[in-house]
């Protein structure tokens, strides 16, 4: 594989994860814990910050303080 072809390969599979964690309802396993779930919307918000996918990261940021508040709630 060369490095355009992981790249893509990366690319295409942030991508699928982008659409899951905005386009449904609950798209965690219940067994993530809201760290789990933070920390990976911050990895998420950095690779689309890397590539100036800001809109993308605003969503995500909209979402990782969804979660927060969730947390100050229980």
């Amino acid at each position: 594989m060369t490095q355009e072809d992981h790249e893509n390969y990366i690319n295409f599979a942030m991508i699928d994860a982008y659409d899951l964690v905005t386009e449904t309802t609950n798209p965690w396993p219940k067994h993530f814990s809201k760290k789990k779930k933070l920390e990976l919307l911050t990895g998420f918000i950095g690779y689309w910050t890397s590539l100036e996918e800001y809109e993308r990261c605003a969503e995500l940021h909209d979402l990782k303080a969804q979660i927060e508040q969730e947390s100050n709630k229980n």
